[in-house]
């Protein structure tokens, strides 16, 4: 078996598409099967996937008040949506109000306004980078050391950092900024 960075394994499959990014080890499952991975915005917002992102975020809707109860009412916690084609279709977004979640939506291809794009995938990468691994759990091992050693600080801080980047975002009038 050769072995491959995490980024050259996800290269072989083309874009990660957000659903995915939270499950990234199984790309290097997905390609030891030899089968072909279609990321295509149609794919992704076909009902199956729309399906799977419900279950997700149902599933991490009870976990949260389950471990947090003081979130367990409904707005004492948000979920950030980056816009990708799974989160779109009217089941999403039917499921998500029945559930009452409050959902802070981005604007289209708007990077700059993620927290995982300029945080977390850099700060993650950072101990990989120019890593070998072996196998799938080496990589899940060595990317779930990686997310424990970042700090809830630093994540606090890249939340209040978002709130600057949109509110230097809205004063920009959606024009692109350094």
């Amino acid at each position: 078996m050769d072995r491959r960075t995490p980024t050259v394994t996800g290269c072989l499959h083309g874009p990660v598409e957000t659903q995915q990014c939270a499950v990234c080890a199984n790309l290097a499952s997905w390609q030891s099967r030899g089968t072909t991975i279609d990321c295509s915005p149609d794919r992704l917002s076909r009902t199956g996937s729309a399906n799977r992102w419900i279950a997700t975020v149902g599933y991490n809707n009870q976990r949260i008040r389950r471990i947090r109860p003081q979130y367990s009412a409904p707005g004492s916690w948000f979920l950030l949506h980056d816009n990708a084609p799974v989160h779109r279709p009217v089941a999403v977004q039917e499921f998500l109000a029945r559930k009452q979640v409050c959902v802070l939506n981005h604007p289209p291809y708007s990077p700059d306004l993620s927290p995982c794009d300029y945080f977390l995938f850099p700060k993650m990468k950072l101990p990989l980078k120019g890593r070998l691994f072996e196998d799938v759990q080496d990589i899940q091992g060595a990317v779930t050391s990686s997310l424990r050693a970042i700090l809830q600080e630093d994540v606090q801080r890249s939340f209040q950092s978002l709130l600057d980047r949109a509110t230097r975002y809205i004063d920009a009038e959606g024009m692109y900024f350094e």
